[in-house]
């Protein structure tokens, strides 16, 4: 039996092999980032009960996916975020030290989800790529209206149907290039309504997926999308055994510094799955626009903070909390949770 360890990059990569008893180098080599390469190379070793990590990258998929498909060998990637960085950092060097924590069982590991979750997730990024896309096109056309000191008459919202059709009509100096925002503020728009059709139809085609979005949309809060970004980052709920283990998951752990018996409370860590932690402090403010308990709660920390930002953290680490409670329960909110 065999501990192999890759470090891998997008063209080359570099593989030691322990023998799993001595841990004694077997074989050490730089082959082709491919499955292809990888398996011819390292196939004499491909025996039952053999360990293989990879190093967690961009591109680790297509290799992941391809040694998942050989028989009797197990398969993990690194948790690169828990280990700590060494003064002297090379490929070999990586490669090594990967090889022997995996021998002794010290290795921490990454959740890697099926194919079917990752293109869901994909889903989720390239719906909030769209609409950071169309907020960026939005705030040039409002820079070209304050220049140009115009502005839409008798619309709360600019971008709304009745506002566009004001823009349009506008004479400005730099028209042309209002036009150009505007078709592209238009391509954008019909974009993001079929990627929230897509998002519509894959939730109806999943039945374990239907039932998770249907848990988290009953929080205040949450409508279908954000629902659904929270349900597809966090994955089968049973992996994380406390709310603590989803909040630091989302990275809304405050940094803590104690020491001499005082503690120190500071900003939150900004670690784990950034999508996760965007979804949830979305929620978090539309929580505060609402006369509920959450609300409540995060007009109270507005208030004691200072800071709507600072709130809307405190609510999202409740939020947070509330998903594991009513997805580990299969029940749907109870208000008298948000206390």
């Amino acid at each position: 039996m065999f501990c192999i360890a890759l470090d891998l990059h997008k063209e080359n990569t570099y593989g030691v092999v322990l023998d799993d008893k001595s841990g004694q180098v077997v074989w050490e080599g730089n082959f082709a980032s491919t499955f292809r390469a990888a398996k011819e190379t390292l196939e004499p070793y491909f025996v039952h009960g053999t360990k293989i990590a990879i190093e967690s990258t961009s591109c680790f998929y297509p290799m992941y996916d391809g040694l998942k498909s050989i028989k009797g060998i197990n398969i993990s990637v690194v948790n690169t975020a828990r280990l700590e960085k060494p003064a002297i950092k090379t490929d070999r060097r990586d490669a090594h030290r990967i090889a022997h924590l995996l021998r002794r069982n010290e290795l921490p590991t990454a959740f890697i989800p099926n194919k079917k979750l990752r293109l869901q997730r994909e889903l989720c990024s390239l719906r909030m790529r769209l609409v950071h896309s169309c907020t960026q096109c939005k705030n040039r056309i409002s820079s070209i209206l304050h220049k140009e000191g115009k502005r839409p008459l008798g619309v709360k919202d600019a971008f709304s149907d009745k506002g566009l059709a004001q823009l349009e009509k506008l004479r400005i100096l730099r028209k042309e290039e209002m036009n150009e925002e505007l078709d592209l503020l238009r391509i954008l728009k019909k974009k993001l309504s079929r990627i929230e059709k897509q998002i519509s139809e894959v939730i109806e085609q999943d039945a374990r997926l239907r039932k998770q979005v249907g848990l988290i949309d009953s929080i205040t809060g949450f409508a279908q999308t954000l629902a659904f970004v929270c349900a597809t980052e966090l994955g089968p709920i049973g992996r994380f055994n406390s709310e603590e283990a989803v909040v630091s998951y989302a990275g809304m752990h405050p940094c803590i510094d104690s020491s001499g018996g005082r503690t120190k409370h500071g900003k939150i860590m900004r670690v784990g799955r950034k999508l996760f932690r965007w979804a949830l402090i979305e929620a978090a403010h539309v929580c505060g626009r609402t006369d509920t308990i959450l609300g409540n709660y995060y007009r109270k920390k507005a208030k004691q903070k200072k800071s709507n930002h600072a709130a809307a953290v405190a609510t999202a680490n409740k939020l947070a909390r509330l998903i594991y409670q009513i997805l580990i329960t299969q029940k749907d909110y109870d208000p008298g949770l948000g206390q």
